[in-house]
């Protein structure tokens, strides 16, 4: 999708003709939702532009999702349309249908002519701007069936304030994800210049990162840890890069500190805390300053906030919304317990991340019947230098290690184990509660 106001091709043009399109084409009117699931690509991005001209709610599904999923997807958001992406002989592209009606071609039956005259896009002068939905995002669903949280236009609008990109930007994210809103889709409203890459791989992604000379890239924790860890990402020209966007988890220093002598101290290390419901904070080098909260030093506490980015709500579940907004519709709950000796798995996990034969790592708690507590436990997946013969030998020395560099109450005490696949969402955020022992204690609950 080009830039500009005025060409035949661009953005504006297209997202009118196309806003047209699903108007005359599909009947669908202002206040409508349609279902869009599919991979990253320019359709996809035209297809809800289009609908966010006309005042049409676009709802995100997986293409991972199952058959109950879809029809999970379905009953929450009730689509007048749904988007998916097709295969055919010649390609692949995003077809659209009503009940009844036949498959329809994005956009090419939708924009037969590019140079006709389009409809301007909604007028919300007059409108509450965080009443009517701009767009619907899945949870995660690592608590139950995954929720439909709904984003105002007032919410994209805020977005937009938290970061402005004008810069050439490169980004992985899964566009059907809040972080592919951040990442890949608001910077083209502000004139950015964002690559997209359809399927994730690591060295393709730094190959186009050089090739475009990116300099602002998008990334998720685990990404930053192969990328530190890869000899070939170490012989790429990126100095380029001016700033490192990360989200998901806290980046151990120890993983900064690469990622600087990699990059030069010019480069940002910038990281994102939020979740789909809402971003709170960017936290730049040196910006943070510790302030005394309403939890006394030693007790747990709960974060809150509110922000101009917090979401309007959970479609068709009251009980939902009733638990997240506990203090009228501004302050939100994060589901962060901060406590004052916890053991947090990120932090073990950095620690893990630190020694240089882990490529990945996971760090779950599980009930000891012996010393009748929660006790932590790691899980590690190996760079390829170590052969199967050495994995128990690696594995202790892991262990050592790691124990060696925290206080007693955070050592491993229910041991470190290799695991071939870690359990990643669509993003790469590790499922926790995927990992063995985590689903060993579900299954052992439910017996």
């Amino acid at each position: 999708m080009a830039g500009g106001t005025g060409g035949t091709n661009s953005a504006p043009r297209l997202a009118g003709l196309g806003a047209d399109g699903l108007r005359n084409d599909l009947g669908l009117e202002r206040g409508d939702t349609i279902l869009i699931a599919g991979k990253n690509s320019l359709n996809y991005l035209q297809v809800e532009f289009s609908a966010l001209w006309a005042g049409i709610t676009a709802a995100f599904g997986s293409t991972a999702a199952t058959v109950s999923d879809l029809v999970h997807f379905i009953d929450i958001v009730e689509p007048k349309a749904i988007f998916l992406r097709c295969r055919r002989r010649h390609g692949a592209y995003y077809g659209g249908r009503r009940p009844g009606s036949k498959v329809l071609q994005f956009p090419g039956d939708f924009i037969k002519n590019t140079s006709l005259s389009y409809s301007p896009p909604i007028d919300l002068t007059n409108t509450d701007a965080h009443t009517p939905p701009a767009v619907i995002y899945f949870s995660s669903g690592t608590s139950g069936l995954p929720k439909g949280a709904m984003l105002s236009h007032r919410n994209l609008i805020a977005y937009l304030l938290v970061a402005r990109a004008t810069d050439p930007n490169m980004t992985s994210a899964n566009q059907r994800h809040i972080y592919g809103v951040f990442t890949a889709k608001l910077p083209l409203l502000t004139g950015g210049y964002v690559r997209l890459l359809r399927d994730y791989n690591l060295h393709e992604y730094i190959r186009v990162c050089v090739a475009v000379r990116a300099t602002t890239l998008r990334m998720v924790p685990p990404t930053l840890v192969a990328m530190v860890k890869d000899p070939f990402i170490r012989q790429q020209d990126l100095t380029s890069v001016q700033m490192i966007s990360c989200s998901g988890a806290v980046l151990a220093p120890d993983i900064i500190g690469e990622l600087y002598k990699m990059l030069g101290n010019k480069a940002e290390i910038v990281q994102g805390y939020g979740m789909t419901e809402g971003s709170a904070t960017i936290l730049r080098r040196y910006s943070a300053r510790r302030k005394q909260g309403s939890v006394a030093p030693g007790e747990s506490g709960e974060i809150l906030f509110s922000a101009a980015t917090v979401f309007m709500g959970y479609k068709k579940n009251v009980t939902a919304n009733k638990e997240i907004f506990i203090f009228g519709d501004e302050w939100i709950r994060s589901g962060d317990i901060v406590k004052g000796n916890q053991v947090t798995p990120a932090e073990l996990e950095n620690v893990l991340h630190a020694h240089p034969l882990v490529m990945e790592a996971g760090v779950c708690d599980k009930w000891d019947s012996v010393q009748e507590t929660e006790v932590p436990v790691g899980y590690v997946n190996l760079k390829p230098c170590v052969t199967v013969a050495d994995r128990a030998a690696v594995l202790k020395e892991v262990l050592e290690y790691v124990n060696g560099k925290v206080a007693k109450t955070k050592k491993l005490r229910g041991g470190l184990y290799y695991l071939e696949t870690f359990p990643r969402n669509a993003t790469g955020k590790l499922m926790r509660r995927s990992l063995p022992a985590c689903l060993q204690a579900t299954r052992a609950a439910k017996l």
